[in-house]
């Protein structure tokens, strides 16, 4: 600042020395033409650097807003009261270890004609996606217990969308499941799981045998093997479903607000970052174009006092000659 009103004292006193030396010179007739365009590349220079540091103003309130936006999610985390069963519940997800192992065993292999071979290929996909996501670390028990149903959910949902299995089969595994759900059973409680599977079990079975009597015919060798197919589907739809045994005494309503609070509190991280990256790309910018940067927040000044300057001086000149002609 005091370089500016030192520049601001010299050239004006320089002006009006030149104004009143100059007074007669046919160059005070012409200045207007350096005057106007130094005038306007001295304000398109302000204008610049006004804009560099607003925008970078801007850029850092608003990062600064979302993290204490961020900070005061982060401290409203739900308080979920359920008791921590994971090593329960690993036990009960493992057993849909058996249904890859038997997609492995059935794999490039002389038995793949076999109904449970039959039966089990296209359930490969979501079981494996399913034991990705509910063998994975988590931070706390009930972010692990929300992955594994919402997984859980995933796969079922697959299962049936695919025609992994066939909807006979897979359309009770889906209602039972949700009907197991709606009772809250205790994840301790195994007869009555146990009690949903068979019920599971005997509803499909009894499907089939609907469908059965009204298509196949009872000797055909075809609709034997379709059969021991079904039969195996329901195999080891009991299987997934006793994965899936610490979902059905989950607290769904308490696991629905966990959700809508991490997916708040992820769209918040990430709006964080993104405006982070952004302003340190404006950082970058700055830094790597240093001189253009200077030239652009401290030039400006100069060359409007310049502008200025010429101005007074042909002011000075005229108020000379003013001067000069009174009688």
């Amino acid at each position: 600042m005091i370089y500016i009103i030192f520049f601001l004292i010299v050239v004006f006193s320089v002006a009006f020395f030149i104004g009143w030396l100059c007074r007669k010179s046919f160059f005070w007739n012409w200045v207007d033409l350096i005057y106007y365009p130094l005038a306007a590349v001295g304000i398109l220079l302000l204008f610049i650097s006004n804009d560099l540091q607003r925008e970078m103003f801007q850029v850092t309130q608003r990062a600064e807003a979302q993290n204490s936006l961020l900070l005061e999610l982060k401290a409203k985390r739900p308080n979920i009261q359920v008791m921590n069963t994971e090593d329960l519940m690993s036990t009960y997800v493992e057993h849909l270890a058996l249904v890859t192992r038997w997609v492995d065993m059935c794999r490039g292999n002389s038995i793949v004609v076999d109904p449970q071979c039959i039966a089990v290929q296209h359930l490969d996909k979501p079981t494996r996606k399913f034991l990705n996501i509910a063998r994975a670390r988590y931070d706390s028990f009930p972010a692990k217990l929300l992955a594994t149903c919402k997984a859980g959910d995933a796969m079922l949902a697959e299962i049936r969308e695919s025609n992994a299995i066939s909807s006979i089969v897979s359309d009770k595994l889906l209602s039972q499941y949700a009907h197991a759900v709606s009772l809250n059973i205790s994840i301790y409680d195994s007869d009555s799981i146990t009690a949903q599977i068979r019920e599971f079990n005997v509803g499909a079975t009894k499907n089939g045998d609907v469908v059965d009597e009204a298509v196949l015919q009872k000797t055909d060798a075809i609709s034997t093997i379709l059969k021991k197919i079904r039969i195996a589907e329901i195999g080891y739809g009991e299987i997934i479903f006793r994965a899936l045994s610490a979902c059905i005494s989950a607290p769904r309503k308490d696991l629905a607000s966990l959700e809508k609070w991490e997916t708040l509190t992820t769209s918040k991280v990430k709006e964080v970052t993104e405006l982070e990256e952004q302003r340190e790309r404006l950082k970058h910018s700055t830094t790597q174009h240093k001189t253009i940067l200077w030239t652009q927040l401290n030039i400006w000044p100069f060359v409007l006092l310049l502008a200025l300057g010429l101005k007074f001086a042909k002011g000075a000149a005229a108020l000379m000659n003013a001067r000069a002609k009174r009688p």
